[in-house]
């Protein structure tokens, strides 16, 4: 699971750069190289291209949060069952410990 969120979440960054970058903005975007440039809002990918890049750039940034978040979770709770397995592991290595001996950390 944690695999499929991380490569979601690569192709949603790359994406959301590419959508970003073919947006037209003050001066010109990649969208006018294109085929616009012109100063018309049209481009080679339709007279549409302003509204269809804006909802993929909404789409990609919102992929892009929720992966964030899905993350952060799983890699936090990954690291808390890691120091629940260390501290089982630390218990039994003391129990198996013999009464007269001490353990002695090495330094």
């Amino acid at each position: 699971m944690y695999t499929f969120v991380l490569v979601l979440h690569i192709l949603a960054c790359l994406f959301l750069i590419m959508s970003i970058l073919f947006q037209a903005g003050k001066g010109a975007g990649l969208s006018n190289i294109f085929g616009g440039g012109g100063g018309g809002v049209e481009s080679i990918f339709g007279t549409k291209t302003n509204v269809f890049l804006s909802r993929v750039t909404t789409l990609c940034a919102t992929i892009f949060i929720l992966s964030c978040i899905g993350l952060a979770m799983m890699s936090a709770h990954r690291k808390i069952s890691l120091m629940e397995s260390a501290s089982e592991v630390q218990e039994e290595d003391f129990q198996q410990q013999p009464e007269g001996q001490q353990s002695i950390p090495a330094k």
